[in-house]
């Protein structure tokens, strides 16, 4: 059994204020939970200034804690995304989703501004300049850019009418055939077999990321998970979107958090990767021919 649990040290605060955020989790020994791993120095709209875990028995339940220091520096209402708790039960693991949480930013306001100590604004200065050899260097410069990309532009043109470039036929395999196909190498490479289990994520990562950069034409490889998920939140229905959070989010674990999923969890991440893609592939268009009465 598990409970978990998680608050802000505040509702409110003021831009650059530090608050705290933590995650607690009551558990017997065999429920063995881990936190998600964020892997950049922001949590949602937060920056991650501080990160500790703990973990004491309390009678015969194990207390563990994530606590984060954070800070924002923009106003009104900030976020942090919904966080997963992993935890064993009867050797499958399981997750928990917390809710996203909300807090409000506030800038530095002085109630009253009559009492402030404010300096007046000091008197523009007068600067004599005569800017007109300026405005004909500028608008000189500008038409000489110009000239020159018309020349590049007409000779471009005659070059390729006097070469026409010899197309290469496109490729044949779609992203998501070049996708299931790098899948069913990697379980051939047996990273896993030879316990290279950080390996195995990582190459599996590289193939989910690279495949829905190009399904959807949105670059995703350079973005964390959480950015990651909220890139395409918007694009794939509910069921897929969470096959892919579990696998993304285990597979952090598995590279940063030196966690080793079992066999079961291994054999589960590669079906629901294969499924995240064959679900979101592009269905050919069939042509219809017109048929003679």
């Amino acid at each position: 059994m598990i409970q978990v649990n998680h608050h802000l040290s505040s509702k409110t605060a003021i831009v650059g204020d530090y608050v705290t955020y933590a995650v607690t989790a009551t558990s017997d020994a065999a429920s063995r939970p881990h936190f998600f791993v964020p892997t950049s120095n922001k949590l949602g709209d937060f920056f991650i200034l501080k990160q500790k875990t703990t973990s004491k028995k309390v009678g015969t339940q194990i207390l563990t804690q994530k606590t984060y220091t954070l800070s924002a520096y923009q106003t009104g209402s900030v976020h942090i995304p919904i966080q997963t708790v992993f935890y064993q039960e009867n050797g499958v693991t399981q997750s928990i989703l917390l809710d996203k949480m909300s807090l409000d930013v506030q800038s530095v306001v002085t109630e009253n501004i009559a009492s402030a100590n404010l300096r007046p604004l000091a008197q523009p200065l007068s600067l004599a300049m005569n800017l007109g050899p300026y405005i004909e260097g500028l608008l000189g410069s500008l038409l000489f850019a110009l000239l020159l990309a018309y020349a590049y532009r007409y000779w471009k043109q005659r070059h390729l009418a006097a070469h026409p470039p010899h197309h290469l036929p496109s490729d044949p395999l779609s992203a998501a055939d070049r996708a299931l196909a790098e899948l069913v190498a990697l379980k051939a490479r047996q990273f896993l077999e030879k316990g290279e289990v950080k390996a195995h994520y990582m190459a599996l990562t590289d193939i989910i990321k690279h495949y829905f950069s190009e399904r959807y034409e949105h670059p995703v490889t350079e973005l964390t998970t959480e950015e990651c998920l909220a890139a395409l939140e918007h694009v794939m229905d509910d069921q897929t979107l969470r096959r892919l959070r579990h696998v993304l989010r285990l597979s952090d674990l598995a590279k940063f958090a030196k966690y080793v999923p079992t066999s079961e969890e291994n054999e589960e991440n590669w079906n629901k990767t294969h499924d995240c893609i064959y679900r979101t592939r592009i269905l050919p268009e069939i042509a219809s021919e017109d048929r003679q009465p």
